[in-house]
């Protein structure tokens, strides 16, 4: 897989795909200064959880959770005054 072929298997912008070359986030190989990716490594990448995306519903829930846990730590300081 070349640059463009991940940057559309992954659904990111081809500079991100850059960007986690720069920073060795995924695996690559060079030939004649060109990069190229192995399908089974990008699969890799993607289903590592540290890498792990995220789907648009899965932010929100954990928007959502984050937003509850911090109005009740807001309220429990309120009502201690």
């Amino acid at each position: 897989m070349n640059i463009a072929e991940v940057s559309k298997y992954l659904s990111v912008a081809i500079s991100t795909v850059y960007k986690y070359i720069q920073k060795n986030r995924i695996p690559f190989y060079r030939k004649d200064k060109k990069v190229f990716f192995k399908r089974s490594d990008v699969d890799f990448y993607v289903l590592d959880s540290e890498n792990r995306f995220f789907s648009m519903s899965e932010l929100e829930s954990e928007a959502d959770t984050w937003i509850a846990l911090r109005r009740m730590s807001v309220d429990k300081k309120k009502s201690r005054k």
